[in-house]
Parts: structure tokens; sequence; C-alpha cells
């Protein structure tokens, strides 16, 4: 996304958007899959909360970290 990295601030919906496409994007998966990923999964080295609870917590750019690091395998 080209607002990644620019200093704007994000809507919790545009961040949602914004993650849902990255996951996709690094995982080659579907929407659906991508979607139940955002609303299940709960990261524990992020609290042990889900995507959704983080973004909806104002902690978008945390999570966009652990899915750099997790990309770059630095860790799970």
């Amino acid at each position: 996304s080209s607002t990644q990295g620019s200093g704007v601030d994000l809507t919790a919906e545009q961040t949602r958007t914004d993650i849902l496409d990255q996951i996709q994007c690094r995982t080659s998966s579907e929407a659906a899959a991508a979607l139940t990923w955002y609303q299940s999964v709960k990261i524990p080295s992020l609290g042990a909360q889900t995507p959704a609870e983080l973004v909806a917590q104002g902690r978008g750019e945390e999570l966009r970290t652990y899915l750099i690091h997790l990309a770059d395998g630095d860790y799970a």
C-alpha cells in the first residue's frame, strides 16, 4: 500500500484493508483465508490478541512490524 511508511495516520478500516492485502500477498492465500486469520488468530508476541483486536486498539503499526519480521523469518 502507498500509505505504508508515509507517516499518515490510517483509519482502522484502512489499516484493516492494508493488513489483509499484506497477508494475501505474502501467503498467496484467498481473501476468505486472510480474513479468517485476521479475525481469529491470536498472536502470542502481541499480547495474545487477534489482528482485528490490535487494529481496533490503534496498534496497526505494531502488527505491520510483526508481519515484516515474520516474513523475514525473525520470529513466529
